[in-house]
């Protein structure tokens, strides 16, 4: 099986993102269930500010797109469960725990 696993929420833009609720909430759930607690925890602070944002939202998509594309990807198969453990503690380190 390939992509689509969150009907491919890592390519939708800032114009999309309000529309797509259901599918960030499906991936920080999702977050939870691998174990990122606290990244999870971020995804679900975003869904709350799209609700109520206008302006900001290009800028979050920008900065969060490599962790839902990789969710996305493990989810899809393309991604072992190990590469995604690997690529959420060494690439995205800073990022994440700035958020915490």
């Amino acid at each position: 099986m390939s992509g689509g696993s969150y009907n491919y929420l890592y390519c939708v833009d800032s114009t999309e993102i309000e529309d797509r609720l259901d599918d960030l909430e499906s991936m920080a759930e999702r977050l939870v269930g691998l174990g990122y607690q606290d990244e999870a925890k971020a995804f679900f602070r975003f869904i709350e500010q799209v609700k109520l944002m206008k302006t900001k939202k290009s800028s979050f998509l920008e900065e969060y797109n490599d962790i839902m594309h990789g969710v996305e990807w493990t989810d899809s198969g393309d991604w072992s469960k190990e590469s995604f453990k690997e690529f959420m503690e060494n690439r995205f380190k800073d990022l994440l725990t700035k958020d915490k």
